[in-house]
């Protein structure tokens, strides 16, 4: 095992349910005014792609997302993909049932919030 991932900085955990291979290492953590973690986290499955921190390393707070007509897609660092479905009632309001998670999305000024 090379020397680096010997500290205990590092976490590396296979997934269960895909298989997929991550490590995390924590880079700064406070408690104060809320609190705040940022962690850079390595994922095997995206080790072609080029985030700015290198291939296949992300921020713990990377979010990817993707507008459509009917939907919104988000990718977290780890690559997991979920949708969120226009509510037919309230515009610019969206759902995503697997996470039970809200995203409001402006039109105008190009925001987005998830709760």
């Amino acid at each position: 095992m090379h020397e680096a991932f010997k500290s205990s900085n590092f976490k590396g955990i296979v997934n269960c349910n895909d298989g997929n291979f991550h490590i995390h290492h924590d880079l700064f953590s406070i408690n104060k005014y809320g609190g705040i973690n940022l962690s850079l986290l390595y994922t095997h499955s995206e080790r072609d792609r080029n985030s700015g921190f290198g291939y296949g390393v992300f921020l713990n707070h990377y979010l990817k997302i993707n507008y459509n007509l009917t939907n919104i897609t988000t990718t977290d660092y780890s690559g997991a993909v979920f949708t969120y479905e226009e509510d037919e009632d309230i515009s610019d309001l969206y759902y995503c049932k697997e996470l039970s998670s809200k995203l409001t999305h402006d039109r105008e000024t190009i925001t987005s919030v998830i709760t």
